[in-house]
């Protein structure tokens, strides 16, 4: 579906689901990827895009709460009835491997923090809701999924403290004492940096139970 028939299709979602913006910035990029394949006039295909959308914006309304961080919902998994989400900015500095030196996700201090400390700190009704993703329950993206998730550089731009920052990612860099990231202007840098570097921005990412 292209062009005038994809845009057609398109607000009749947002007639369905409501005005929220990021519910049909998603629905679009999910149908812009082809998601659902080629098809017009298919119900049971339209039904199929209403129920991702509505489950998308529920998802935000419920783990958007007062005393939390925000976090924009990047996918709906209706079958497993959960949602994956990322934190809106960089919510601290550091950095992804404390000591430096040859190190991977499955071993970096910085994932220890973020399924410690940080996952303690979240509020009861988003961590109880908190599901395993990559064995871990609070995560950073990687290299793929940030491409995936985020069309352009532009929309990876994050601050930290009202200015834009650089932020870690859970893929490897070059070098297996580096850590990929992206960077002040949006761009995903997979040579990577060091991972002693303190200064570097943290996004966790995370998939949410949406079953009450």
């Amino acid at each position: 579906m292209q062009g005038a028939d994809l845009a057609a299709h398109i607000l009749a979602i947002h007639k369905a689901v409501g005005p929220d913006a990021s519910a049909g910035i998603r629905l679009g990029e999910r149908l812009e990827m082809g998601s659902f394949g080629d098809y017009q006039d298919d119900e049971q295909r339209f039904q199929e895009d209403v129920e991702w959308a509505q489950q998308l914006r529920e998802a935000e309304t419920l783990v958007n709460v007062a005393d939390g961080p925000g976090w924009i919902a990047l996918d709906v998994a209706l079958e497993y009835n959960c949602a994956l989400f990322i934190s809106q900015d960089i919510i601290a500095q550091k950095a992804y491997h404390e000591p430096g030196g040859s190190i991977t996700w499955a071993n970096c201090s910085l994932r220890t923090w973020l399924n410690g400390s940080f996952l303690s700190s979240l509020p009861a009704q988003i961590r109880s809701r908190v599901m395993e993703g990559t064995s871990d329950q609070v995560f950073l993206l990687t290299f793929d999924e940030v491409r995936k998730y985020f069309k352009s550089d532009s929309d990876r731009v994050a601050k930290f403290n009202g200015s834009t920052g650089w932020w870690w990612l859970r893929s490897p860099g070059y070098y297996p004492s580096d850590a990929a990231f992206v960077s002040t202007d949006g761009y995903v840098n997979d040579h990577g940096l060091l991972v002693y570097h303190a200064d570097g921005g943290v996004r966790p990412a995370l998939w949410l139970n949406l079953e009450v």
